[in-house]
């Protein structure tokens, strides 16, 4: 049975008729549910399968992203990984965490049935998913824009997220941002200190949800505490044609010896573009993207002091997409 929003979202009609149009907080009650104690959180960490749980680690300059590092799990428990996330330097995605607890199922059908209500862009929404996003005191998230439309529920610890704004993207070499469509890099984007005094700041307690414009830049810096957050995510019509657009320059720029090419997603010669684009995909004429390799030199380890150990060789994670 779904849940009613009135159990776990304190929107008004301002909230909604603002999602999406500017970066934004706003209220939830989700933190105060039992299922986001942290006995409930560590019996999450023990069902989800450890071939998909994606594990990392990461400096303290924000403008040095390499710095991002996958960590091997191992065997690890829940209470280990917990253990690890509280002293350590970790960074733990738990995608799609909704195939693995009936719980977040529900919930994240109520949160779009919800949402696609009274804002008009959800609606037509397809593939919604989840992630808990789960990280030690003072991890950081690089500046980065997420392909899909998604917004962040906080419910455990303090952290700290700078909003840009979407023109930021235009400083972005543009292939940067078609490999970020086609899921073939990681999300990361260049950046520099500067780029704050542009920036919406916004300091999150357990509670709030956060919601930007789609393709906006942002990066996130915690507290001194633990974090748990959620991620949820759809591709809107919006979206779609968004990614189609970027998809069909990626296939333009690989396919033809021009270079330039126009991100502009309305009118008759972007639609034209789209169109060709995915004829050439149905009939076999564009290559499948590579995925994104991921190569852990670590391993969590909740005895050290950073969570994790270093491995005696590299090792390919079970998480790797290439």
């Amino acid at each position: 049975m779904v849940m009613q929003h009135a159990e776990y979202l304190d929107w008004n009609e301002s909230d909604f008729a603002g999602y999406g149009q500017a970066p934004r907080i706003s209220q939830h009650r989700l933190h105060e549910w039992p299922m986001f104690t942290k006995a409930a959180l560590i019996e999450v960490l023990d069902k989800y399968p450890r071939d998909d749980l994606q594990a990392f680690t990461m400096g303290h300059d924000p403008e040095q992203p390499g710095d991002w590092a996958s960590i091997d799990t191992g065997d690890a428990t829940g209470e280990e990984l917990w253990q690890a996330l509280a002293h350590g330097r970790v960074w733990l995605n738990l995608l799609w965490v909704e195939r693995f607890d009936s719980r977040y199922a529900e919930l994240l059908e109520s949160m779009y049935e919800t949402l696609s209500a009274p804002i008009d862009r959800l609606k037509g929404y397809e593939q919604p998913h989840l992630t808990m996003l789960m990280s030690s005191p003072s991890a950081q998230v690089y500046y980065h824009f997420d392909a899909e439309d998604n917004m962040l529920w906080h419910v455990r610890g303090e952290k700290t997220i700078w909003i840009y704004p979407r023109s930021q993207l235009e400083q972005v070499d543009p292939a940067i941002v078609e490999d970020i469509f086609s899921w073939s890099r990681n999300e990361d984007l260049p950046y520099r200190a500067s780029y704050d005094a542009l920036a919406q700041r916004f300091d999150m307690q357990p509670g709030d949800v956060a919601s930007w414009p789609h393709t906006s830049p942002h990066r996130i810096v915690n507290s001194d505490s633990l974090n748990v957050s959620l991620s949820t995510s759809v591709i809107t019509p919006q979206t779609k044609r968004r990614h189609l657009t970027y998809n069909a320059n990626q296939w333009l720029r690989k396919s033809t010896p021009l270079r330039h090419f126009s991100t502009r997603e309305t009118g008759p010669s972007a639609a034209g573009k789209r169109f060709v684009y995915r004829a050439a995909k149905r009939l076999g004429g564009v290559a499948t993207p590579p995925g994104v390799a991921h190569i852990a030199r670590y391993r969590i380890d909740p005895a050290a002091e950073k969570g994790f150990t270093e491995l005696d060789a590299p090792v390919r994670t079970a998480f790797s997409k290439a």
